[in-house]
């Protein structure tokens, strides 16, 4: 049996399950060969020799290709019933048979690779309802299969730790030969990054390079490797096979489509998840939606949410900046190395695919003698990242095929007239956040069946009036310094249905800022606004706006003047149905931020309301998930908008220097109701240098999906609103370590129970 490395905390929490009598299901969850059945052979051994008294302790393998019949004849002859009882038996009754042997005693069962729910209780499992005493546990590449397996505790295994993965990798190699040569450890330690912390791909990479003593090899190993994996020892069978079976599994081929289409992501580069989606409308992977950008929003969330429960990508929360030193939390998503490894070979074995695809492997084609063939042919060209470091892009290359351009990061300065001449298919432009690219030639608007353009990141200042030729641009994304967008571009984009524009350089003024209110006002085609302003008329005429309001899916207030408060009918809320994303920042005049509903409206004479309507309370903010006010100096606290926003995820305050309390219940009515409601979804929480923050909440809240706290310079906050039940999915708390040893808690127990989750941050944050 393989050595477990890298997995004891895996290993510690799934035993505290398994001698927690509330806990009767455990699945073990996670990518192909990270390691599931080696630990879950761990835990089978431990308790074999453990002695805990069990009557039975069975193992099954289950499968991809296995049924329900084929289980319950395993579990049948685990448990040493006579063979002949069974061949003449029906499977009710083979059931009923299973179930009287287990029912009154205590048994473990073992279920290694699970792909799809079981009916247990069919085959004969005594249910978890009853009163003996039974445990499950399973492993499994689909986190959605421990959600129908109605799992107590899901346990994700990750990749391993650096140094554990180097360990490992040491392990299999063999001292013989990591002490052949001097030069040895440092290029094993180069080969095993090459692994990206995968455990198989260790094993597998490691058992091949044994009998290798040769500097030489192993430098030839790891160009290969970096190069040409699949064309490595063992890669393709042992490595690449289970993850493509993964692959494979996938149901439908709109899910297949988005996953490839990932692997033109760089290594180790990762995407904002709601950015991701856009290019997936405007290449038609989600045409089915129409015209409808929301449901196709909500599909792509959806086929995000599928790959990352499978395993086949990852999602992380990432502190990103959205102008001057605006910082926000976005969800981006990236797909792990060694898996792009294998959607790549995928992609050049389907014979549809060959040479119509430039990636960063392919840069080194740029400028040499077999550029033109390659280029002519292709159809994708997806360059991403400072690998790449292009500063001008040629303008001879011929690319009357090419639908999708992806030039994202690669320190492009110039893209000279004429170079879009030769590209009448191109569908999909990204140019974004190439921070020298200060201008777009007049020749884009012969881009005639552009549907998506992305200059985020650029300093693009004006927008060339050709850009009205675009009919049917659908999506255009415009960066924070770009001051000029020409009246006559937005009104001709007859298709425009996705308009961006964060300008945060303060550079238009009111009257500007109004008219392009104006203008997208009569935009029918228009389904979603993502805006900022720094002028409190402009933001009073937005949240004003019957047609915007329904459209609006991120804002930001930056800086605005003479802006004291932001008070907000409910009913107009809850026709914020889209808003996805509220930034405020630098509003140093701001005091309060309230929601009000009718009959507080009704009562009041205040004339800073934004608008009047006659809906119903319920379902304000209904889709804000993301929230940001950084160097607010006034503004005491944030209440209201989050008790509105019930499905907030993730919330950012900086440098708020006078916010004394994040929630605040006045009247404390409902308080058991609103413990449960207040944060229930929300997975991060930021809190740094707010000076007289004293407390979260003064009630304890649930936070039943809370993942990450971090807490930087808040002297004032000695407690957090936690008990023992708080918490359950926190993975950590970060801080400094004499802010963390300053905490008070009311049950020590709780204290003992966070402080594993506990991460010390150094000074500076």
């Amino acid at each position: 049996m393989d050595r477990v490395v890298g997995f004891e905390s895996a290993f510690e929490e799934a035993w505290r399950c398994i001698e927690d009598g509330s806990v009767r299901i455990i699945g073990l969850f996670g990518m192909g060969g990270v390691g599931k059945t080696t630990l879950l052979t761990k835990i089978y051994n431990e308790l074999v020799q453990s002695g805990l008294s069990y009557d039975f302790v069975l193992w099954i393998v289950v499968s991809k290709q296995a049924n329900s019949d084929k289980i319950q004849k395993d579990v049948w002859r685990k448990l040493n019933l006579p063979e002949s009882e069974m061949e003449n038996s029906s499977r009710e009754d083979i059931a009923t048979k299973i179930f009287n042997v287990m029912k009154r005693t205590k048994f473990l069962l073992f279920l290694d690779d699970l792909w799809n729910r079981i009916d247990l209780v069919s085959i004969g499992i005594p249910s978890t309802s009853n009163q003996n005493e039974l445990k499950i546990i399973f492993t499994t590449r689909s986190e959605e299969v421990c959600g129908s397996m109605q799992a107590d505790r899901s346990i994700k295994l990750e990749c391993l730790p650096t140094d554990k993965a180097l360990e490992l990798f040491q392990e299999k190699v063999g001292k013989e030969t990591w002490i052949a040569h001097p030069d040895i450890p440092k290029l094993a330690e180069n080969l095993a990054e090459e692994c990206k912390c995968l455990p198989l791909a260790l094993i597998t990479v490691g058992r091949a390079m044994a009998s290798k003593r040769s500097p030489h090899e192993w430098k030839h190993a790891i160009e290969v490797l970096r190069n040409r994996p699949h064309t490595f020892s063992g890669m393709r069978n042992d490595v690449f096979a289970p993850l493509e079976f993964s692959y494979k599994s996938l149901p439908d081929e709109t899910l297949k489509k988005c996953f490839l289409y990932c692997a033109m992501l760089p290594v180790d580069y990762g995407i904002r998840k709601d950015e991701l989606i856009l290019l997936w409308i405007a290449e038609g992977f989600l045409d089915q939606y129409g015209h409808d950008i929301h449901k196709a929003r909500n599909y792509g969330e959806s086929i995000i949410g599928s790959l990352t429960r499978a395993c086949l990508l990852e999602s992380l929360v990432v502190v990103e900046p959205f102008g001057l030193v605006i910082n926000g939390l976005v969800i981006n998503v990236k797909m792990h190395e060694v898996v792009r490894d294998m959607a790549l070979v995928i992609i050049s074995e389907s014979g549809s695919n060959n040479n119509k695809v430039v990636l960063n492997e392919d840069f080194r084609l740029i400028g040499s003698d077999e550029q033109r063939d390659r280029w002519k042919d292709a159809e994708i060209v997806s360059l991403w990242s400072d690998y790449c470091g292009m500063d001008w892009f040629p303008t001879n290359l011929s690319s009357t095929n090419l639908c999708t351009m992806i030039l994202r990061d690669i320190h492009l300065q110039i893209l000279q007239d004429g170079v879009f001449s030769s590209m009448p298919s191109l569908k999909v432009l990204d140019l974004s956040y190439n921070r020298f690219l200060s201008k777009l030639p007049e020749d884009i608007g012969k881009l005639s069946n552009l549907r998506y353009l992305n200059i985020g990141g650029t300093p693009i200042i004006r927008l060339p009036l050709e850009l009205k030729n675009l009919k049917k641009l659908k999506i255009l994304l415009i960066g924070v310094d770009c001051e000029y967008v020409p009246k006559e571009v937005i009104s001709n984009l007859d298709s425009l249905t996705v308009f961006r524009w964060m300008n945060s350089s303060g550079s238009l003024t009111q009257e500007e800022q109004l008219s392009m209110i104006g203008d997208l006002e009569v935009k029918k085609e228009i389904s979603e606004v993502s805006l900022s302003f720094r002028f409190a008329e402009s933001v009073k005429k937005l949240l004003n706006s019957c047609k915007l309001q329904t459209r609006l899916r991120s804002l930001i207030m930056v800086d605005c003047l003479n802006m004291t408060s932001v008070i907000v009918l409910s009913s107009i809320a809850k026709r914020m149905e889209h808003l996805s994303e509220l930034y405020i920042c630098y509003c140093n005049e701001l005091e309060e931020i309230r929601v009000i509903n009718m009959e507080e409206m009704e009562s009041s004479d205040d004339q800073r309301i934004l608008g009047v309507s006659n809906l119903r309370d319920e379902g304000c903010f209904s889709d804000l998930c993301s929230i940001a006010i950084v160097f607010c100096e006034r503004l005491k606290d944030v209440s209201s908008i989050i008790l509105y926003a019930a499905n907030l995820m993730h919330l950012y305050i900086h440098h708020c220097s006078s916010m004394q309390e994040l929630v605040i219940d006045d009247n404390g009515e409902g308080s058991e109701n609103n413990s449960n409601r207040t944060f229930s979804q929300l997975t991060t929480l930021y809190l740094i240098q707010l000076d007289k923050l004293e407390s979260i909440s003064r009630r304890e809240l649930s936070f039943s999906s809370l993942k990450s706290i971090l807490v930087y310079d808040c002297p004032g906050l000695k407690k957090l609103p936690f008990n023992r039940d708080s918490a359950k999915s926190l993975k950590e708390i970060r801080g400094k370590k004499e802010w963390w040893d300053g905490l008070h808690w009311d049950d020590p127990a709780t204290g003992g129970v966070f402080s594993q989750k506990f991460v010390e941050i150094d000074q500076e944050g």
